[in-house]
């Protein structure tokens, strides 16, 4: 009996312990919220940098959508993230508005998450969608933080909770937050409020503070690599797939009356310079006219006075790598589109392309590279050297 009596409370020291430890790992991540996912009070120098909803921003962002519900949303991959500002005066009538772009998103996540937006608020107004077209290969596939189940839902789905309360990654996601931010508590942080992205902090955590040459460098680098590895002879094939997620957006915006409004985004030329020489320039061109026959397509990719920038030193006015825009040229791109403060605009910046002038575009972008290529061409020798000459299909 004493025995047996010894084991119970043995097993309820144990079980006390255990309920302890378990208790104090939800109170810990709940209270340091690393995601964003409980909306818990953000206290400086403890967690009000979020460094982890980089890594989470799927999570994150369909969190977000259900507290705030917007009036506008702004779709895209991550160039939309950075560019797009909810604060812009277009949409002063408009809100709340907010920034629902995903880093590396393809079409199909975009129309999922813009489901999630019409699900949450029926009187959506206004949707912003930066279709790049990476977005629309077979190369972009689904990334593994998207989960079908958090989406169309007004509350965490279990296996979010699960996760968020109880997993290892939640544990040293709540660590790595602490940490930020005491080593940096006045910062941002990877998000404004709104899903804008905050440039300084990309900079500083993804590369790692080094010069605006260092960044192109490392990017296009990065960028080559991956094509190599994952296209079949550097050729991207086009999803049709992706192009009906858009045209379901498309289509549904116009059965429930909602404005709409689809972009090309403005990437640095050494970006599309080096893919050039790769010859993926062609399926770039097909992509758009494969864009037109869907809906008009405002394009501020090409050569204009904003994407040929040169590459200095210091930080750029209007890119923060090759692939991603300021918020300034987002700026601009919103006063173009929505006919705000259009003296702003460079003339040549932002070209509303339908399937009826979309060739003579298409050529007067040949025409604008022709004489870039005439008054800049270092900037083509730079590209060069990021690309062996073995594997140039044209120059």
């Amino acid at each position: 009996m004493k025995l047996y009596q010894t084991y119970q409370k043995y097993n309820l020291i144990l079980f006390v312990c255990l309920l302890s430890q378990i208790l104090a790992i939800v109170s810990f991540n709940v209270i340091v919220d690393p995601y964003v996912v409980f909306n818990s009070p953000k206290i400086v120098g403890f967690n009000k940098v979020k460094k982890e909803t980089h890594s989470h921003a799927r999570l994150f962002k369909a969190m977000e959508a259900i507290r705030v519900r917007p009036q506008t949303v702004f779709l895209g991959f991550s160039r939309t993230e950075f560019g797009l500002d909810p604060a812009h005066p277009a949409f002063r009538d408009r809100q709340p508005a907010y920034n629902l772009a995903l880093p590396g998103a393809n079409m199909y996540e975009a129309r999922r998450y813009f489901d999630h937006a019409i699900y949450l608020n029926p009187d959506l107004n206004l949707v912003v969608i930066g279709v790049d077209f990476m977005m629309f290969t077979t190369f972009d596939e689904i990334k593994p933080d998207f989960k079908e189940e958090r989406l169309e839902t007004k509350n965490i789905v279990a296996t979010d909770l699960l996760d968020v309360l109880f997993s290892l990654d939640a544990v040293f996601g709540s660590l790595k937050t602490i940490k930020a931010n005491i080593l940096s508590p006045n910062d941002v942080g990877f998000y404004y409020p709104n899903g804008l992205r905050e440039p300084e902090f990309f900079k500083k955590h993804i590369f790692g503070g080094i010069s605006n040459q260092g960044r192109f460098k490392k990017f296009l680098q990065e960028d080559l690599a991956s094509l190599r590895k994952s296209m079949n002879n550097y050729q991207p094939i086009i999803s049709t797939a992706y192009l009906n997620d858009l045209k379901k957006v498309v289509e549904i915006c116009r059965e429930k009356n909602i404005k709409i409004k689809l972009f090309i985004s403005p990437v640095h030329v050494s970006l599309w310079e080096s893919r050039r020489l790769l010859n993926v320039w062609p399926s770039f061109e097909e992509w758009k006219r494969e864009l037109v026959k869907i809906a008009p397509v405002w394009d501020f990719s090409g050569y204009n006075s904003i994407t040929t920038e040169p590459i200095g030193q210091e930080d750029m006015k209007n890119y923060i790598d090759p692939s991603h825009y300021t918020k300034e040229v987002g700026d601009l791109i919103l006063n173009r589109m929505f006919d705000v403060n259009q003296e702003t605009v460079p003339q040549d910046f932002g070209v509303l392309v339908t399937d009826k002038n979309i060739e003579e575009h298409l050529k007067q972008i040949e025409r604008q590279r022709a004489k870039w290529i005439q008054e800049d061409p270092e900037m083509l020798k730079y590209v060069e050297t990021f690309v062996p000459p073995e594997d140039w299909s044209q120059k």
